[in-house]
């Protein structure tokens, strides 16, 4: 999934189970609620992921986030 997410919010519990998300932009899009539950998600993507605030609890989890 290549796709530009900016300045989105997921308010709808957004679901990208089972997901290929490689090169998605979710910069300054609002994560909270969203589930990535068995998604694969490229290196580098987790990391831009990681540090939106909004990213919080399981699916912060899901996406692979360390700390």
């Amino acid at each position: 999934m290549r796709v530009t997410w900016d300045d989105t919010t997921m308010r709808t519990r957004q679901k990208f189970v089972n997901a290929v998300i490689t090169g998605a932009d979710f910069s300054n899009t609002i994560l909270t609620n969203a589930n990535f539950e068995e998604a694969l998600i490229g290196g580098e993507d987790v990391k831009r992921m990681c540090l939106n605030p909004t990213l919080v609890d399981d699916s912060r989890d899901q996406v692979g986030c360390r700390d």
